[in-house]
């Protein structure tokens, strides 16, 4: 087996001949453009793309394949230019009992791609927009899903902003039959939150937890990202780590912390005030009295935990926290590239570099910070509202 890293959940802001795809996505997200930031600088092993049942996106697709900058893989997925391996998914929004929520489906092949993508347009208004609300259910873009030998999944389970949990459902089974749950390998937690808050809630033990960045600009794709043992780098043996099957595992989840998480506590959008836990949940900011607050994973959990503090499920790997290189203070764009002149990838200087090549490339300053997030050394300002927390490295 190898250890090999993996992003599932990236958008894409225009196509190759400037088309929007995901509209608060940076316009010079392009296919191309994520493929190599992802094996480049990110030093991924595998990357999934959530807007490439987009039709502008499936041309692009086909494009670079006839170019021969991507090969279809036998196992599914598609290596770009001999090295990081996509994986061709879409973002789905459908209306569930208490609102809309957000899911992701991936597909093995172009021909099962292009079947779901001409499927999905008679579900949306403009099909050449991804994340279109659906006008049908979860299960039944589940179903379309499985019959193509596809993977379905819930995107950021927990956060208020469209979250299946975080919004759709108190439960898996207002959304979906025993048959459909057990077709359903794994769930995304989203940035503001991680395994210990999720593992919470019960009944979530047989799902493998997947940490993505849920990236909508270059820089941030890989703030979140999973460590994976696979034989090979392809569609059905990423299946199979998620199914937990034949020694095929995710073997450990890297994610901020949830306290840097946007939507982590409950907080006021008006004032920016966070809320106590336990905060009212849907109720009125206690200082300004603006009428709503903006609901937090952490209060959300709350009330979905109904029996207080849970064990982690005992096959569950390590949730490691961490800051994305871009929230410490002191990198900077010209600091980033200095580093990556030196070590090639992010990859490569978080968990392969020492601590003494670090020191000798960064210099005293930014190797106090960077040496100082890799110790935990760090001070926190919680996010919640819409907004990202902070941190602040620790003076001695």
């Amino acid at each position: 087996m190898h250890t090999l890293y993996g992003d599932f959940h990236v958008h894409l802001g225009r196509s190759a001949d400037g088309r929007p795809i995901k509209i608060t996505a940076a316009r010079g997200l392009t296919l191309e453009a994520a493929l190599r930031e992802g094996q480049q600088r990110k030093g991924l092993d595998l990357m999934g793309i959530v807007d490439a049942a987009c039709p502008p996106v499936l041309a692009d697709l086909e494009r670079l394949i006839e170019a021969g900058e991507l090969e279809e893989l036998a196992g599914g997925g598609f290596r770009f230019r001999g090295g990081l391996v996509f994986l061709a998914g879409a973002e789905v929004e459908t209306e569930e009992l208490r609102g809309p929520a957000h899911f992701l489906a991936f597909f093995p092949t172009l021909e099962a791609l292009k079947h779901f993508s001409r499927r999905l347009a008679g579900w949306v208004t403009n099909p050449n927009l991804s994340s279109q609300h659906c006008r049908c259910r979860a299960a039944d873009i589940l179903e379309a899903v499985t019959a193509l030998e596809g993977v379905f999944l819930p995107a950021h389970a927990f956060t208020p902003h469209k979250g299946l949990f975080g919004q759709g459902v108190d439960d898996l089974a207002e959304a979906f039959t025993d048959r459909q749950i057990a077709q359903i390998p794994a769930m995304e937690l989203g940035l503001s939150s991680d395994t210990a808050l999720a593992d919470r809630i019960p009944g979530l033990g047989s799902f493998t937890f997947l940490s993505n960045s849920d990236a909508h600009s270059l820089p941030k794709i890989a703030r979140e990202y999973n460590a994976l043992e696979l034989a090979e780098a392809n569609f059905r043996e990423w299946e199979m780590a998620l199914r937990r099957r034949e020694g095929r595992r995710v073997a450990a989840n890297y994610g901020l912390d949830p306290r840097l998480g946007k939507y982590h506590r409950s907080a006021c959008a008006l004032c920016e005030t966070i809320a106590e836990v336990p905060a009212p949940f849907f109720g009125p900011c206690a200082r300004c009295g603006a009428a709503q607050l903006t609901p937090g994973v952490l209060d959300r959990i709350e009330l979905l935990a109904q029996h207080g503090d849970r064990p982690l499920c005992p096959n569950r790997p390590p949730y490691i926290h961490q800051v994305p290189l871009e929230f410490l203070p002191g990198i900077g764009p010209k600091a980033m590239q200095r580093l990556l002149d030196r070590f090639g990838t992010e990859m490569n200087l978080l968990h392969r570099a020492t601590d003494e090549e670090i020191a000798a490339a960064a210099g005293p300053k930014l190797a106090k910070i960077l040496l100082a997030h890799r110790r935990g050394d760090i001070d926190w300002v919680h996010g919640g509202g819409g907004r990202f927390g902070r941190v602040a490295v620790r003076n001695d």
